[in-house]
Parts: C-alpha cells; sequence; structure tokens
C-alpha cells in the first residue's frame, strides 16, 4: 500500500492500524464529493509543525454515539451532514488520534488512487 509523496516520513505512523471497519465524517454534500475529503494539509490550513501527519489524513469517528458527542460539543458539526462508510485495509490506515474538538477522534490516512466520496453515504444520526 502506498501514500501520497507528501506525506512525512513515518506517516502513518507506525501505531497506525489497517483501515477497517465503520467510519463516520462529516461532509457538505448530499452524496458526498470528492472536496468533503480533502485534508487540511492540501486545504492549505495552518497546523503546528509536529502535526504534519494527523494534517495529511482525514478526519473520522467510529461510533454514531461520537457523532453525537462531537455535536454536542461544537455548533460547527451541527450544521453538517454526517456520512458512513465501511473501510478495508486496502483504503489505508486509520488511528486514534487527539483533537481538542472532537472525543474519540481517528485519522484516517487514505492510500493513493483512491476516491472516499465514493463509499460514503449521508445518514441520519438523532
Amino acid at each position: 500500500m502506498s501514500f501520497p509523496a507528501h506525506f512525512p516520513q513515518a506517516c502513518p505512523p507506525d501505531s497506525a492500524e489497517d483501515a477497517r471497519g465503520e467510519v463516520y465524517r462529516f461532509v457538505h454534500n448530499e452524496p458526498p464529493v470528492a472536496e468533503d475529503f480533502v485534508s487540511f494539509f492540501d486545504e492549505g490550513r495552518s497546523y503546528k509543525p509536529d502535526k504534519k501527519c494527523q494534517a495529511c489524513g482525514l478526519s473520522v469517528l467510529t461510533t454514531e454515539r461520537d457523532v453525537k458527542e462531537a455535536r454536542r460539543l461544537s455548533p460547527w458539526f451541527k450544521k453538517r451532514m454526517v456520512a458512513k462508510a465501511r473501510l478495508s485495509p486496502d483504503w489505508g490506515k486509520t488511528a486514534r488520534t487527539e483533537s481538542k474538538n472532537i472525543p474519540n477522534h481517528h485519522t484516517w490516512w487514505v492510500s493513493v488512487g483512491k476516491q472516499p466520496h465514493t463509499i460514503f453515504d449521508v445518514i441520519t444520526v438523532r
């Protein structure tokens, strides 16, 4: 499995596991489009230098309970739709990573050649 050339060395980290299982992501569009799956790095957003690897990945959650908690803590998430997909190892690597705004935050580093928007569907989370 390969990752984009702009990922720093040792990214994804050794602690990351093969992508597997259900993940949830906040999106703007239904159905999701490629622009819903752009990393902070690719958007040109600022991040701490020691967080470049995390900035190259995509933020995801692993349970609906975590989606509800993120929405409770941040009004920004209440304005977004939630999309869900089932990942398999060929889709990359994931790891639990810290986030000040999202409890149980995970980062997903997507393998080269994959198009995440093609496997996600918007769902209703109440």
